[in-house]
């Protein structure tokens, strides 16, 4: 009887919730970091777009009150 107690117990089951949790887990870290980099990198666009309309609209129209 006691020496049941020290033989761990083995459940296929358990190690298999087990990995699904982990598999899930980095599932969940994989979409995160996507949406960070995606997020990231349509800034960097709205941003270049923005100063290349303003460098273009300065270029094109430049301050009447130089002149």
């Amino acid at each position: 009887m006691f020496y049941e107690n020290l033989i761990p117990y083995y459940a296929p089951y358990d190690e298999e919730s087990f990995l699904r949790q982990v598999d899930t887990f980095n599932q969940q870290q994989q979409q995160q970091q996507q949406q960070q980099t995606s997020f990231y990198y349509s800034n960097k666009i709205k941003e270049y777009a923005s100063s290349s309309l303003l460098n273009s609209s300065i270029l094109n129209n430049p301050a009447t009150s130089a002149s």
